[in-house]
């Protein structure tokens, strides 16, 4: 199994909408792959990390975010990236 992790980063006047996307990916993510979430603030700037247990391969989640024709929310980078593990 892979640890995935997404990142989301929002200015401190969007604070409670960086919190409500990490909360709501965490709960799309469900309890039992879940493995923690992170956060840290800075230069006006917060960012927060949900670390998860990922699909086996990951290129199908690449893949997947590619397809999506979802926009993401206006001020937010969302950073996907899985690690093989050994």
């Amino acid at each position: 199994m892979l640890v995935g992790y997404r990142i989301f980063r929002g200015t401190f006047a969007s604070c409670e909408r960086l919190f409500q996307e990490a909360a709501a990916f965490a709960t799309q993510v469900g309890r039992e792959r879940l493995i923690s979430i992170s956060h840290s603030e800075g230069q006006h700037e917060g960012v927060v990390t949900v670390w998860y247990w990922g699909e086996p391969d990951p290129l199908s989640v690449l893949d997947e975010l590619a397809e999506s024709s979802e926009p993401q929310p206006r001020g937010f980078e969302v950073i996907v990236k899985d690690t093989p593990r050994p």
